[in-house]
């Protein structure tokens, strides 16, 4: 080997063996293709500096979620928001399956929501409302205190309540009870003069004939 090439390896050799300073860039790792000074925050970004695209996230399958909600909503003609978990879909389809039980099946048109299917008067309770209407305008009352009159006999009606009111009575003229023998409210028909309390207080009496047809419930 020549001099010169003696020297040469000599001399390689000597700085194989020294150690390497260190500086700001050799705290970090060097590899995959990753600049000095600087590390990936995650696998995207590192993903991106190789050049390769991130790992995409396979779709999850028709799950029992999904399934339920569309039988669902297929059932009730009704729009589920998504992500509707299936306890709360069942929740809803068995309320709504109940109510729907509840409303007779021969049922149509506007007397389907009316009593005892719902709040609302049904024809017949509409013609015992009005008739009781002109009975109480004939006792005197306004507009206002007639219609409350009737609503307190229609909430009555509908909570079996068999008492009755002497304003409701076919007996009653003025304050007079025409039928105070049997009724039981004088001694005399002098004495048949009834008080404004004692009219307008449900009560029984044997002597009441009703002077509006009343449903009876």
């Amino acid at each position: 080997m020549s001099k010169w090439a003696s020297r040469a390896v000599a001399h390689f050799s000597s700085k194989a063996q020294e150690p390497a300073p260190i500086t700001p860039e050799s705290t970090h790792p060097v590899g995959l293709g990753v600049g000095s000074g600087s590390i990936p925050a995650n696998d995207e970004d590192l993903s991106g500096v190789m050049g390769v695209p991130p790992p995409s996230i396979p779709e999850k399958p028709f799950s029992r979620v999904n399934a339920v909600l569309h039988v669902s909503a297929k059932e009730w003609n009704v729009h589920i928001p998504p992500g509707t978990s299936p306890e709360t879909v069942e929740m809803f389809r068995s309320a709504s399956m109940a109510l729907d039980a509840s409303i007779p099946s021969d049922a149509t048109g506007p007397e389907a929501y009316c009593w005892p299917a719902g709040h609302a008067m049904n024809k017949q309770e509409i013609e015992v409302f009005e008739g009781r209407l002109k009975v109480m305008a004939r006792r005197g009352f306004n507009v206002q205190g007639a219609e409350a009159m009737a609503e307190k006999f229609l909430a009555r009606d509908r909570d079996g309540d068999d008492r009755r009111m002497c304003l409701e009575c076919f007996h009653l003229t003025g304050k007079r009870c025409g039928n105070w023998q049997q009724a039981g409210v004088a001694l005399s028909a002098r004495d048949a003069i009834l008080a404004n309390e004692f009219m307008s207080m449900f009560q029984r009496c044997q002597g009441f004939a009703v002077a509006v047809p009343r449903k009876e419930f």
